[in-house]
């Protein structure tokens, strides 16, 4: 085989292999899709779709299900009070809330064996309290605190809740606190080192693979920008139920995939189901959209600023974080299909 295929030829196969593992982070989406269901049953908060014909890429955004966990920074004397651990429970699950002095949170809800994390920040201001999870927008509830008695109402609860405090968890929750900021800094440097990115010094030749066209525009680019050193795709799946004529149902997946490539060019390819249009029940396609672009990364200490320029012309400005692992696009968050395989593994790993 002649030298010069052997670059493709790599590309295809890890593309490939990447398409591979789709399917089981497809799984692992649609197990957190049932916890969140069960979620949604109990609170009845209903997730919202986007625009039927989005003029932009931002406004075919999709918002994710939001599990009524919590969120904010307190720095009242009420907010001093809040810090600890705080526990809810009836016949169907458990919710736990943990806030820390600095504003963040840290909650879990559990439905039979299954449980969902959340991680995000907390603002008190007079009886609002609000709860802004990681990737997702905001709620404000209501709220009470009496002793050791924290209750909860408005926001997506259709009724109160009222969470008990753990005896003695101001002191653990601190301390755990303090250790998981450690391990999370020692795994952010391990993924800053593997997802790496470089100065664009000579633009490579782009090869279409699967469902990633040939780039039209591969010319437009940042020139003297810092790009990723290899192919990197951040993706989000939202999951929907869509409702046949027939009275069947079945769940999809609104997708997002962002392919960034060491060209200094980005690819974007949408899937987006809307409740209302007609679509084959045994091999429902949503809507797709495509978009092509320039992209230059920004490093930072912590956080590194991305920029993006459609070949339409729309501007983009987003963050990576958690030592690249995650893409930020306002509330909207992006994993690397790399850690979110290992997400997978680990998630296998505690059953």
């Amino acid at each position: 085989m002649k030298a010069d295929h052997i670059a493709p030829l790599r590309k295809i196969i890890k593309w490939l292999l990447i398409g591979i593992s789709f399917y089981v982070i497809y799984l692992f989406w649609s197990q957190r899709h049932l916890v969140s269901q069960a979620a949604i049953a109990i609170t009845r908060a209903e997730a919202a779709t986007g625009n039927d014909h989005p003029k932009s890429i931002r406004q075919i955004t999709s918002e994710g299900v939001l599990l009524a966990l919590g969120v904010g920074p307190g720095l009242a004397q009420e907010s001093t009070r809040l810090v600890g651990t705080w526990v809810y429970r009836d016949a169907l699950r458990t919710v736990e809330i943990g806030f820390l002095p600095d504003g963040r949170y840290a909650a879990s809800i559990k439905i039979g064996e299954a449980t969902v994390p959340e991680n995000g920040r907390y603002e008190l201001k007079g009886t609002k309290l609000t709860l802004a999870p990681q990737g997702a927008a905001p709620v404000t509830y209501n709220f009470s605190l009496v002793g050791n008695k924290l209750t909860l109402s408005g926001g997506n609860y259709p009724q109160p809740l009222t969470y008990i405090k753990v005896p003695g968890s101001e002191a653990k929750i601190i301390a755990e606190a303090s250790r998981a900021d450690a391990s999370k800094s020692r795994e952010d440097a391990e993924w800053r080192s593997r997802i790496k990115v470089a100065p664009l010094n000579k633009q490579s030749v782009h090869v279409p693979v699967g469902e990633v066209p040939a780039d039209p525009n591969q010319g437009h680019i940042f020139k003297g920008s810092t790009v990723f050193s290899s192919e990197a795709l951040y993706l989000r799946l939202t999951p929907y139920q869509l409702r046949f004529a027939n009275g069947s149902s079945r769940q999809v997946f609104n997708s997002w995939k962002w392919y960034f490539f060491p060209t200094g060019r980005v690819f974007v390819r949408t899937e987006e189901f809307v409740q209302g249009r007609r679509y084959d029940p045994g091999n429902p396609r949503g809507e797709i959209k495509t978009y092509w672009g320039a992209y230059r990364i920004e490093p930072g200490a912590e956080v590194d600023q991305v920029s993006v320029e459609t070949d339409q012309g729309e501007k983009i400005t987003m963050e990576l974080r958690d030592g690249r692992r995650n893409l930020y696009w306002g509330n909207e968050s992006y994993g690397h299909v790399e850690w979110e395989k290992e997400a997978v593994r680990r998630q296998v790993e505690k059953k």
